[in-house]
C-alpha cells in the first residue's frame, strides 16, 4: 500500500528519514523512493503474495519516521498491482516469491476518493 503525501509546497508532515516500519503482511518490505513524484512524498510498506491475504482480515502497516516541516498534511491512499518481468533471471533470486526486486508497479488504484487531513486515524475497507 502507498501512502502519498502532498508535497507541492515543500512541507511534510513526515521526514524521508524512516527510523522504522513494520506490517502484519506476510513478506512485506519498505520500498524505494527513488523515482517517486517531486511533488508527493510517497511511503510504501509492499507485499507481494496476494495469495496469503485473507478475506475478511485485518492489515495494517506502521511508519515510523522523524518530523517533517509541517504540523499537518494531505495523504491519500493507493494500491498498487505488480507484475513479474518476463526476463526473471533464475540465477538473480527472482524464482523466489519473497525478493521484491523481482517485482514492479503496474497500476495503481485509490482507495477512498479524497484526501484526508493527518494527523489522524483512519480505517479503509476495500
Amino acid at each position: 500500500m502507498d501512502a502519498t503525501y502532498d508535497y507541492r509546497d515543500r512541507k511534510s508532515y513526515l521526514s524521508t528519514n524512516i527510523n522504522r516500519f513494520t506490517s502484519n503482511f506476510k513478506y512485506y518490505y519498505l520500498d524505494t523512493q527513488a523515482f517517486d513524484n517531486p511533488d508527493a512524498k510517497i511511503y510504501t510498506i509492499g507485499f507481494y503474495n496476494l495469495k496469503r491475504l485473507k478475506v475478511n482480515a485485518s492489515y495494517s502497516t506502521y511508519i515510523y519516521t522523524t518530523p517533517g516541516k509541517a504540523n499537518d498534511d494531505l495523504v491519500v491512499l493507493t494500491t498498487q498491482r505488480l507484475h513479474i518481468p518476463w526476463w526473471r533471471d533464475p540465477f538473480c533470486g527472482c524464482q523466489e516469491e519473497k525478493n521484491p526486486w523481482c517485482y514492479f508497479g503496474k497500476e495503481s488504484e485509490i482507495i477512498f476518493d479524497d484526501w484526508k487531513r493527518v494527523p489522524g486515524t483512519y480505517d479503509w475497507v476495500h
